[in-house]
């Protein structure tokens, strides 16, 4: 297969992600059969026409190390009947790649789910998939909420620790309560026995969780009552007369493990302590009962950074009790520090960011940053981050409510007690990789889906013969007018692996027979295809539904009444309008406008009109239009120069087939001739570039008419990256009557660390609020790297 140079680098500018060449994409490296996929998203809520930034991590799903290699993320914008409203095909390089949604000013209000995941990732289900809710909105402020108390509308489980009720024995029992939503409520009781003894008080410390001690009685049984529900009543189970309880307790430097079984037992019994770590075996230790319990204790350094799961095992190998724990550090990876805590409207802020990673790790692949309003975050704070996200999200099944907030201390518990009592309830659900298939990567689909396939068959204009060793050409791939060329095999199938096309790219394939006729039909298989829909029903049980604030509206409501006001004292018309980076070149493009120049502005731009169809063809057209052409057979020359390339379609062509293009067929023609306008086309530009575009070739066009030997496509391909705009503002625009409501007021995907150091600095909208400073990255190490600071605007 013939491949030309592509340098695709230059789509890319200041944006180190990319180094492909040839137009393909290098294969994977990796070292995990199971990845994770995170997002960091600059916030929770949304207007219309704002943008949604976000970065991607791809990692390894048991080092959390950043992947090698390139891989295929899919990003999705799902309603909440599970209609994908808009999707992103986001090439990863090395573990991270960039991307954004702009949000239309059509689109409806209510909760929508981000949701990423690898063709790989289906082999697991949707559990397996990234899924982050966030909130858009009209301009309607929304009403104060109300809490109404339903007695009814309450649910409490109650887990022993280890998994069993042992009889004459101390069993620590978890509890959680939660709504008719799904939410933690706070609650308080009593556990009762038959007699109507009360034997323990008990209330909720976090999110409607707690734990208390009960140790049954022979001939006694056992149940809860809430003091506000009087309806609710939970019978507990029989105690096991010769079952087991397993506890574990954390020691600041170690943690003690112990065993429990009924007093009134006598005699020896040896048991197994068994700990692993994502399926990994960590270690096995004895436990000797020669009364009613034993303990171990074991340091805390023998454990992995996240959950691992604790087993109790009879010399038998027989399970007799288990649970989660979990280990975490307090070592901050990140330190960020801002130069005042609070700051007036429209001025400079300073942001120091400082690793603290020992000299053996760094941070390669840069951190993101995020400073964003307050207010456009949940009621509870932000609901994930990477650090809960990567080690407790994505570890265990159903949704975690609130998981970032398990790892910060609170007035009356502290973060290790939080993580506790989530093993304790959540640990019931199960713990995710039991049930992950450890195998060769190869061994499942998706693994090496890298780029955008096409394949499909040639066969001659006339009949169904199949033409073989025929010539196949498909493109164009960047300003350089790169193309690719392949032959069909000996039934006429052609095939075109880890391709890089742009998103809105009119793809154009042309085929010849191996005698080079265009006499010839190609079918293409379907390329790459966005999604439709998905099941809304599978999304809200792995993920808990945002919790808006109400001050949200007022900001929001605030910041279109200041716009709106402007615009109409102003005789302002706001416009969608973003900054494209194409090779070194940066232009502004209203989004509303076509935009099918690939190449910048021409010297001339000819659109072809109804008067325009008298010409004979288009050698009569250009001879007549351009100063200084002359056509002369099959060659053109402009003011006696060498000929000029040719292209159609931005496919290079000759003069022999677009003398057959019928006028009415082309929609306009552009002409390169100035040095600055011919530089993007390299040696090509030399002579200059005249670039015919047909109504069939234009992104935006319903036209089609049948060219023999050519196939034509529009293809979302992989989003180009865009750049978050930040103004400055300075002596002469300070006081601009311009509104500034910007509720993120700074988004760098990438922040490059020098000598362990990064800096930022962008200035204050005329927001009022308090901001948080959200920083996120991986190091090579896989160390997780989080860090939030905040500061005020008065």
């Amino acid at each position: 297969m013939k491949k030309l140079l592509f340098p695709l680098v230059l789509l890319f500018v200041n944006v180190p992600l990319f180094s492909q060449e040839d137009g393909y994409i290098p294969a994977l490296v990796n070292e995990a059969v199971y990845e994770k996929v995170y997002l960091h998203i600059d916030r929770e809520n949304y207007a219309p026409r704002e943008d949604i930034w976000f970065k991607v991590y791809l990692v390894s799903g048991i080092s959390n190390r950043l992947i090698d290699g390139y891989k295929n993320v899919y990003v999705q914008l799902v309603d909440e009947k599970g209609e994908i409203h808009d999707s992103k095909l986001i090439l990863v390089s090395d573990g991270v790649g960039i991307g954004d949604f702009r949000l239309p000013a059509t689109i409806g209000q209510g909760q929508y789910t981000i949701r990423a995941f690898t063709r790989y990732q289906e082999n697991f289900g949707e559990e397996s998939y990234y899924h982050k809710k966030i909130w858009i909105s009209e301009s309607k402020p929304q009403a104060e909420l109300v809490d109404e108390h339903d007695p009814n509308a309450i649910d409490v489980g109650f887990y022993p620790e280890g998994g069993n009720l042992v009889l004459n024995s101390s069993n620590t029992i978890a509890f959680k309560a939660i709504n008719s939503e799904g939410y933690g409520i706070s609650v308080d009781g009593f556990v009762l026995n038959d007699m109507g003894d009360t034997i323990t008080p008990f209330s909720s410390d976090w999110i409607g969780m707690g734990k208390f001690a009960l140790m049954p009685s022979e001939g006694r049984s056992y149940h809860a009552v809430l003091e506000a529900y009087p309806d609710f009543k939970y019978d507990f189970p029989r105690a096991q007369v010769n079952g087991i309880n397993l506890y574990c307790r954390d020691e600041t430097t170690q943690i003690k493990f112990g065993a429990g079984r009924n007093f009134n037992i006598e005699g020896r019994q040896d048991l197994i302590l068994h700990a692993s770590h994502k399926g990994i075996e960590l270690f096995r230790k004895e436990i000797q009962l020669n009364g009613f319990y034993g303990e171990i204790t074991v340091p805390k350094e023998r454990f992995p950074l996240g959950i691992s799961k604790i087993t109790l095992k009879n010399t038998n190998d027989r399970i007799l009790a288990e649970r989660l724990i979990f280990v975490k550090t307090d070592a901050p990876a990140l330190d960020i520090e801002t130069s005042k805590s609070s700051y007036d409207k429209r001025s400079e802020v300073n942001i120091n960011i400082q690793s603290l990673l020992d000299g053996n790790d760094s941070l390669n692949a840069g951190v993101s940053v995020a400073v964003v309003n307050r207010n456009y975050l949940s009621r509870k704070g932000y609901q994930s981050d990477m650090q809960s996200y990567l080690l407790i999200d994505s570890e265990l099944k159903g949704p975690v409510e609130s998981s970032a907030s398990f790892f910060t201390d609170s007035e009356w518990i502290s973060s290790y007690e939080k993580l506790d009592l989530l093993m304790l309830v959540h640990g019931w659900r199960s713990y995710y990789w039991p049930d992950i298939i450890i195998s060769e990567p190869d061994d499942l689909e998706g693994w090496e889906d890298i780029g955008i396939t096409i394949e499909g068959r040639v066969k001659r204009h006339l009949g169904r013969k199949r033409v073989s060793n025929g010539k196949v050409v498909v493109g164009p791939f960047g300003p350089n007018m790169t193309f690719i060329e392949s032959v069909t095999d000996r039934d006429g199938n052609f095939r075109f692996d880890r391709l890089f096309i742009p998103d809105s790219t009119r793809l154009i394939i042309q085929a010849k027979t191996a005698g080079g006729s265009n006499r010839t039909e190609i079918l293409v298989d379907q390329i790459y295809k966005k999604d439709t829909r998905t099941s809304q029903e599978l999304i809200d049980s792995v993920i808990y539904d945002l919790i808006v604030p109400n001050s949200y509206y007022s900001f929001n409501f605030s910041k279109l009444e200041a716009e709106r006001k402007y615009a109409i004292e102003s005789g302002t018309y706001w416009l969608d309008e973003v900054e494209v980076i194409t090779g070194q070149k940066k232009s502004v493009i209203n989004l509303t406008e076509e935009a099918d120049r690939t190449y910048g502005s021409p010297d001339r731009r000819f659109e072809i009109s109804p008067d325009d169809m008298n010409y004979l063809n288009i050698y009569d057209y250009l001879e007549n239009r351009i100063p200084g052409m002359v056509v002369q057979g099959n060659s053109i020359s402009i003011r006696g120069g060498q000929s000029p390339t040719i292209l159609l379609d931005d496919v290079v062509n000759d003069l022999v087939e677009i003398g057959h293009i019928p006028m009415g067929d082309i929609d306009h023609i552009d002409v390169f001739m100035s040095g600055v306008n011919t530089a993007a086309f390299g040696s090509r530009g030399a002579d200059g570039i005249i670039a015919i575009y047909t109504k069939m070739g234009s992104v935006n066009s319903d036209f089609h008419r049948y060219v023999k030997g050519r196939y034509s496509e529009v293809v979302d391909g992989f989003q180009r990256p865009r750049r978050f705009y930040s103004p400055k503002y300075n002596m002469h625009n300070i006081n601009s009557e311009v509104p500034d409501f910007r509720p993120t007021l700074y988004w760098n995907p990438i922040v490059d660390f020098q000598d362990d150091h990064a800096s930022v600095s962008f200035f204050t909208s005329d927001f009022v609020s308090k901001y948080l400073v959200i920083v996120e990255g991986i190091s090579d190490q896989g160390e997780i790297c989080t860090g939030i600071g905040e500061f005020d605007v008065k």
